[in-house]
Order: structure tokens, then C-alpha cells, then sequence
């Protein structure tokens, strides 16, 4: 399997487009819209980005799609939340809750000297 060239650049601007699509939708009137409206106005914006000229601005176009998708997606779909990936991950779940409490007895008998 050959390992693809990773271009910095293209993953910054998908992930700027992403950002760009929850932007869009939280700091202008979309947010008193419907789910699905939410979801595919930056769907739409990012067609139409990834249709200009320039790798740069196609890649925050696809993804703006993406976030858009990701959106329409979760907000339409029962079960599914910002959440869905972590759900659960808190101190409530004792396999992937924080310690609060540190054993420091060892540190007297030098185990703990890095």
C-alpha cells in the first residue's frame, strides 16, 4: 500500500471550510432556520467554491461541504448529536474518567524518580 503525500496546505483548507460552514451558520440568520436549511446553504457554498479556480479555494469549498453534510446529517438523523463520537466520555464512565485521587505512597521508594 503505498502511503499518499500529505499536502498540509489541502488539510488546512478543509478544515478551514469546515470551521466556514458552522460560521456561516451560527453568525447569520440561518440559525432561526430550519435543520435542513442549516445543512444545505453551506452545502450550496461549498459547490459553488469548489467550483472556482485555485486548489485553495476548492478545498475550503470541499469542506464546506463536508460540515454542511456533517450538519444536515446529525440534525436529522434521531440519535445522532455533536456528542456521537465521545458519547458517554465523562466521570460518569469509570474507564474514561480522570483520576482525582493520585496514589503518591511510591514516591518515598524512588519509583517515581524519572
Amino acid at each position: 500500500m503505498k502511503i499518499p503525500k500529505i499536502n498540509l496546505l489541502e488539510i488546512g483548507a478543509l478544515g478551514l471550510g469546515g470551521v466556514g460552514a458552522s460560521m456561516v451558520v451560527k453568525k447569520t440568520p440561518l440559525a432561526e432556520q430550519s435543520a435542513i436549511v442549516r445543512g444545505i446553504v453551506p452545502i450550496g457554498i461549498g459547490v459553488i467554491l469548489s467550483g472556482m479556480s485555485g486548489e485553495l479555494v476548492k478545498n475550503i469549498g470541499r469542506g464546506m461541504i463536508a460540515g454542511g453534510s456533517a450538519a444536515l446529517i446529525q440534525e436529522n438523523i434521531p440519535g445522532l448529536s455533536d456528542d456521537v463520537l465521545m458519547n458517554g466520555v465523562d466521570n460518569s464512565n469509570p474507564y474514561m474518567a480522570g483520576s482525582d485521587s493520585y496514589d503518591t505512597t511510591s514516591a518515598s521508594s524512588g519509583e517515581m524518580n524519572f
